[in-house]
Parts: structure tokens; C-alpha cells; sequence
């Protein structure tokens, strides 16, 4: 993955996930401390695009995952199912 392509996707987690904070947060509070960790992840994406371009894809996924399991909605739903599974 080329640096250009890493910061586009850095770019796009930033976007992506304050929309999706915007659509899932009803607290005030809670929504201004998830946007406050978006933009340092973002910060750190885009300044690990610089160095290490190759990496940045698989972080953002992984993030994005691990939010998505932090909500019931589709995928949330999905790996909380499996990790009852596993703890059973």
C-alpha cells in the first residue's frame, strides 16, 4: 500500500466513525470523548502512514471492528454471538 492510498484510508476512518459516533451516541459527554479518541487514532494513522504505510490498513480495521463490538447493531451482534460462544 503506497503512503497516498494509507492517508486516504486514515482520512476515511476519521469520517467514517465521527458519523457513525454522530448516529450512535445519544450522550453528549460520552459522544465528545469517542470523538476525542477518533481524532487521536486518526492522528495516529495518518502519522503511521508516513512510516509504515503497509500497517495502517489492518490497525484501522481492527479499530473499526473493535468499536463495532463496543454496539449491538450488526456486527456488534456478530462478535458478541461469537465470543459467548467461545466462553461457553
Amino acid at each position: 500500500m503506497s503512503g497516498d492510498t494509507a492517508r486516504k484510508l486514515a482520512l476515511f476512518f476519521v469520517a467514517g466513525a465521527t458519523i457513525l459516533t454522530f448516529a450512535t451516541e445519544k450522550s453528549a459527554e460520552r459522544r465528545y470523548r469517542k470523538l476525542w479518541g477518533i481524532t487521536m487514532l486518526g492522528a495516529g494513522a495518518a502519522a503511521l502512514s508516513d512510516f509504515a504505510p503497509a500497517v495502517v490498513g489492518p490497525f484501522i480495521a481492527l479499530v473499526l471492528v473493535a468499536y463495532a463490538a463496543g454496539h449491538q447493531g450488526q456486527i456488534g451482534g456478530v462478535v458478541s454471538q461469537i465470543k459467548q460462544q467461545a466462553t461457553q
